[in-house]
């Protein structure tokens, strides 16, 4: 009878297990697919902000004073959307870390429990 129950228990403990694992795997997924996305967000932004600083740079050769404010202000705002961007990767990334290692500990503590059942 104890056999039994030690059995049922196990078989309980490799379902939470499994469910637990699966989690993880998506949640290391989500955390890749950030990284991935921020740094595709990071080479668009330095693109764009690239070209805009060559139009500026071409009106201030031509002696635009208004391309010159405007390149100013735009080297603000890229700045600005840099450190607004990172400032928020880092919070989701911060986030997802402690959520997998929340997961990864439970499930140690899960196969601890299951691998104490006793066999017999």
């Amino acid at each position: 009878m104890s056999q039994d129950k030690s059995e049922q228990k196990r078989a309980e403990y490799t379902k939470k297990i499994n469910q637990l694992e699966v989690e993880l795997d998506d949640l290391r997924f989500q955390k890749r697919n950030i990284q991935a996305s921020l740094e595709d967000l990071e080479g668009l932004l330095a693109k764009n902000y690239a070209t805009i600083d060559e139009i500026n740079l071409e009106l201030i050769k031509e002696g635009s004073q208004k391309a010159a404010r405007n390149y100013e202000l735009e080297q603000e705002r890229a700045q600005s959307i840099r450190t607004f961007v990172f400032s928020k990767y880092e919070t989701i990334m911060t986030k997802l870390s402690k959520t997998i290692k929340g997961h990864e500990d439970q499930l140690d503590s899960l196969k601890k429990e299951r691998n104490d059942l006793p066999w017999d």
